[in-house]
């Protein structure tokens, strides 16, 4: 018998589950987007008990054996946010509007945008648009930016930074 694959009625069931990817795999959380596949091969299986419910888990990592792959259902592609947003600039200053319609436009050529701004930007954009920015960034850093709470009272809210550790090749976010 060994590894035959024989025809048979299959049922799909659907279940919510969490994925751990540790190691050379973590880097890979980034990657997904909805409609992605994520392919796993060997992982250590265990219940995740959260609150009062647990979920089924599945740990990925090189000491498992695991392998994991990634079809994308869209072309990632990296964007450099803050060159995009001083291309045609708003009151002598970047325009945050000019990063919005360049992600809706390669969103509609079917691609994922990945974008990346330099921790510049925000104290460069106008005022009328400060506000607006503040309300859909998250930065990640451990910087708590207590120099620009006065100018930007954003910064205060923890939930707009998520702090991180590094662990050997492992990144640890602290979200909040």
């Amino acid at each position: 018998m060994g590894n035959e694959v024989h025809d048979m009625d299959v049922e799909e069931v659907k279940m919510e589950f969490r994925v751990n990817l540790w190691g050379k795999f973590s880097i890979l959380v980034n990657e997904l987007a909805d409609g992605d596949i994520l392919s796993i091969r060997k992982g250590l299986a265990k219940n995740f008990p959260f609150g009062d419910r647990v979920f089924p888990q599945i740990n990925c990592d090189e000491k498992y054996g695991s392998e994991v792959m990634i079809e994308y259902e869209r072309e990632r592609i990296v964007v450099d946010g803050t060159n995009v947003a001083w291309m045609a600039k708003k009151e002598g200053k970047p325009n945050i509007d000019n990063i919005e319609i360049l992600k809706l436009e390669l969103e509609k050529d079917g691609y994922a945008p990945i974008i990346i701004v330099d921790a510049s930007l925000r104290h460069n954009v106008p005022e009328s648009d400060k506000e607006r920015f503040e309300k859909w960034v998250e930065v990640v850093s451990n910087d708590t930016f207590r120099d620009y709470e006065e100018v930007y009272p954003w910064v205060k809210d923890k939930g707009k930074r998520i702090p991180f550790n590094i662990i050997g090749s492992q990144a640890i976010l602290y979200f909040r």
